[in-house]
């Protein structure tokens, strides 16, 4: 049976134990019963976020915990922040001006400019001004291109408490810089950065004035001035960005937000996450990650709370910075509980002078697992992390993860078919999720309220995997917070997208840093499941004629970030991209192997091109429709709502030029094609687009699971959308739900009947996610929009754990000629003391919306 952990990652993983035994032979953890309120970590209040007038009230989260994650951990005892959020001001100039005029100095003249939010973004504060209009609605981003083409500079003051930081360390701290940043302190140049994700931390012990005003001031280049020697360097190179300007491929930035098919040109640039000064004493603790090294469990697909007779490895790994120049010696103690599982273990270390890295293995008996959504509980250990010197407590942090395996199988364990589905504490588990995009095109906007709504949303949809597409970001640390609460598995993409991006030594090395500070960020969360290096580049190589498998000399994906994932994260799976052909030859989108791209915007559900598909694993599969009306008009004026054959209709359907035509054209003839002739309104065209969503989404997601494990999962795109568009997403940037998420939600359903023609015979399956057997009664009807049914087949069924049957067949000459336009099959399953799961199956030929209706419901209005 092969793994896609390759050798570089066991390797990593060999040798990382056997550093850990060096320092330290691994010892049982003492566990212990305890009563039923074991003491836990508390996390702090989260400070009111500001308003989203998106999110409807029933979906804001006002209790939301603050965020613990493992690389930038909550302050504890020892690094003490001081945010830097007041009194920012900006201002743009032309490329090069604003230094000139002397915008870094503290004598400068900034009382004209204007204020500014940060964290924020440039054009958030234009709106706010009423510089700019809303980018969002109808063509208004046309009058906005201009932020791109400048230099923007903020600026603040401030006075540093003498008795709170005088004498001591002091870090000043951007977590986002977008992009291409500049920082002076006083008049005086300090530092700089080229990449939005990675924060910058500057020693500004010897350059701050204590007790009276500092001038903080901030340059970001333009992303396109900006690139301009790294792109004239590399002229003759194959270097391209598909879809959107060249430049953006030799930027570290969200890749989307130079216009994409699913976003719109909107160039971000700001301060988009957290300023703060830093408190760092002589010695704290930097980091904290756990990963599960392995279970054994005599019933590996149990999925209680405690398992009987189960042994959990797992090894801790906490950084530790001495900054005195003497060896210090510590006592470093964990502790984490987990319901009547509790974690008590110290041992004491010498730290050297510097940075260190400190691991401990351990066992624990009878674990509580945690487990993705559907299969278990999200069990989730907390507490805290310390270090104690001569008796006293000098840092602690609070911790939260959870103990769990999770591995990729590329061959079917038995037959040694290829094959792409993921195990979880053991067991086989088929992947019903979605791809994840940014909530909101403008970055700086997005809450944890709002993250938490749609994800809320997932969860409702029965999904167990997001995949972080690679155009988007690294989301905020609240996200995977999230992810681990509610049981989402991550597929994780790092930030490349549908392009050949350059191969030159310092690109590899800004990509390597940002792929350090990714990994030892996200590590620690048990939901992420699977790093992936990009999205589609493997495929781009050939796109425009290309080399096929110029993917192979792709340096990036092929030697930076698998060598970055087993040095710093071996504990999981790299994949070079997505799609991804595990054998390293050949189209990279072949359905035989790896995991594929399957799109058509046009077809009926059926269409042999989804319905003869034999892919392993679809990683990417959807269908455009349109925004509700009430949406709609939100957006569009109304002489750009009907008929759509206009600009502005047509921009909010994807802003790449020369593409947002096709994509119109593509949704018109999906409606042409589900109902043989245009739609004759607005309203119609909604209905149509939508309906046709909705049956595509519902019979792809189940001709999947029926083929579990043959296929390994299902990721249809897309969630929501990030602005207001008429896309992929089942539910709209305002949270209208669309008819496809009815129809997500009601086919992953963990156990459900599903009806499929096959042949000459209607077969009936049972699809089973759980990790129980199931039997009952099973019922099929043929029935007619008049209300009348007829029953066609009746019997006690079963279906085995974690499993796909076919537990009924129907000769379709049993049922005579039916009129697809008047009738459907409804299927009732009533599981032995459960509640009753119905479906539909809808008729191949089916021009109605009658039937839609009755079947799905109304389109929201």
């Amino acid at each position: 049976m092969r793994s896609a952990r390759n050798g570089a990652q066991r390797a990593a993983m060999e040798a990382l134990q056997e550093d850990i035994n060096d320092r330290g032979a691994a010892m049982v953890c003492p566990w212990r019963r305890q009563g039923p309120n074991p003491p836990r970590a508390e996390g702090r209040e989260l400070a009111p976020a500001n308003e989203d007038p998106a999110l409807p009230t029933s979906k804001r989260a006002p209790g939301l915990g603050r965020c613990r994650h493992s690389f930038r951990p909550e302050p504890g005892t020892a690094l003490k922040q001081t945010p830097l959020t007041a009194d920012w001001r900006l201002q743009h100039f032309a490329d090069g001006a604003g230094e000139a005029a002397g915008a870094h100095l503290a004598e400068h003249d900034d009382l004209a400019w204007l204020p500014a939010t940060v964290p924020g973004q440039v054009h958030l504060d234009l709106m706010a001004a009423e510089v700019i209009p809303d980018p969002f609605f109808g063509l208004n981003y046309e009058q906005c291109l201009w932020v791109e083409e400048k230099e923007w500079w903020y600026r603040t003051a401030f006075t540093p408490d003498l008795e709170e930081l005088s004498g001591k360390r002091v870090e000043l701290v951007f977590e986002g810089l977008d992009t291409f940043a500049t920082v002076y302190l006083n008049g005086q140049e300090i530092g700089a950065s080229r990449n939005m994700w990675v924060p910058l931390v500057l020693d500004v012990t010897d350059r701050l004035k204590w007790g009276e005003p500092n001038t903080l001031a901030v340059r970001l280049r333009s992303a396109f001035e900006a690139v301009k020697p790294d792109m004239a360097a590399d002229e003759g190179s194959d270097v391209t960005g598909f879809f959107s300007p060249k430049e953006r491929v030799y930027a570290r930035k969200a890749q989307m937000s130079y216009g994409w098919d699913i976003a719109p040109r909107i160039v971000s640039v700001g301060l988009w996450r957290p300023v703060y000064l830093r408190l760092v004493p002589e010695v704290a603790i930097r980091g904290f990650w756990q990963w599960t090294r392995g279970i054994d469990d005599r019933r590996p697909w149990a999925a209680s709370a405690g398992i009987p007779d189960t042994t959990a490895a797992i090894t801790f790994e906490c950084e530790v910075e001495n900054l005195t120049p003497e060896p210090r010696t510590a006592i470093r103690r964990i502790e984490a509980s987990c319901g009547d599982s509790a974690i008590e273990w110290e041992r004491e270390v010498t730290l050297k002078p510097g940075r260190w890295t400190v691991g401990t293995s351990i066992d624990i008996h009878e674990p509580r697992l945690w487990w993705p959504h559907g299969m278990g509980d999200q069990n989730l250990y907390r507490g805290t992390v310390s270090l104690r010197i001569d008796d006293e407590v000098i840092d602690e942090r609070p911790i939260s993860f959870g103990i769990r395996t999770v591995e990729l199988l590329l061959q079917d364990p038995e037959t040694g078919e290829p094959r792409f589905f993921f195990t979880v504490n053991g067991a086989p588990c088929f992947m019903r999720g979605t791809n994840w995009m940014p909530t909101d095109a403008m970055f700086a906007r997005v809450t944890p309220e709002r993250i938490d709504a749609v994800l809320e949303l997932c969860r409702e949809a029965n999904c167990n995997m997001l995949r972080i597409w690679g155009g988007g970001i690294y989301e905020d640390p609240a996200f995977y917070e999230l992810c681990d609460e509610k049981g989402l598995l991550v597929w994780q993409d790092f930030m490349m997208a549908c392009g050949l991006y350059p191969q030159n030594e310092g690109f590899r090395r800004q990509l390597r840093e940002e792929a350090e500070w990714v990994v030892r960020e996200l590590r620690g969360h048990p939901s992420l499941a699977l790093w992936a290096g990009d999205n589609e580049n493997d495929c781009a190589y050939a796109w425009g004629g290309g080399d096929p498998e110029g993917y192979l000399r792709n340096g990036l994906t092929r030697e930076v970030l698998p060598e970055v994932c087993a040095r710093l994260d071996p504990s999981r799976t790299y994949i070079p991209s997505s799609p991804y052909n595990p054998s390293g030859h050949g189209n990279p989108n072949a359905p035989d192997e790896g995991d594929v791209h399957l799109w058509d915007h046009s077809v009926r559900a059926r269409h042999p091109m989804y319905f003869t598909d034999t892919s392993k694993f679809l990683s990417e599969i959807g269908r455009i429709c349109a925004a509700n009306l009430g949406s709609t008009q939100r957006f569009l004026a109304p002489e750009d709502q009907w008929p759509v054959e206009n600009k502005a209709w047509e921009h909010h359907v994807g802003t790449i030029p020369t593409e947002d035509f096709k994509r119109r054209w593509k949704t018109d003839e999906g409606i042409r094609n589900l109902l043989g002739r245009d739609a004759e309104s607005l309203q119609e065209y909604i209905a149509a687009s939508q309906y046709g969503q909705a049956w595509c989404l519902g019979e792809w997601i189940e001709r999947a699971r029926r083929r579990k494990f043959e296929c390994g999962g299902i990721l249809w795109w897309n969630i929501f959308d990030n602005w207001p568009e008429h896309v992929d997403a089942v539910v709209d940037h305002y949270f209208g739900e669309k008819v496809g998420y009815t129809a997500v939600c009601r086919a992953s359903r963990l156990l459900m009947p599903s009806i499929a023609r096959e042949g000459e015979a209607f077969r009936i399956y049972l699809l089973n996610d759980t990790l129980e057997p199931s039997a009952g009664m099973l019922t099929v009807s043929v029935c007619d929009l008049s209300g009348s049914r007829w029953v066609a087949h009746a019997d006690h069924v079963s279906v085995e754990p974690n499993a796909s049957a076919v537990v009924a067949e129907i000769p379709t000459a049993d049922l005579g000629d039916l009129d697809a336009d008047q009738h459907y099959l409804h299927v009732l399953y009533e599981p032995d003391g459960a509640e009753a799961i119905e479906n539909w199956h809808i008729l191949d030929d089916v021009k109605s919306l009658a039937v839609f209706e009755t079947v799905y419901g109304p389109v929201r209005p």
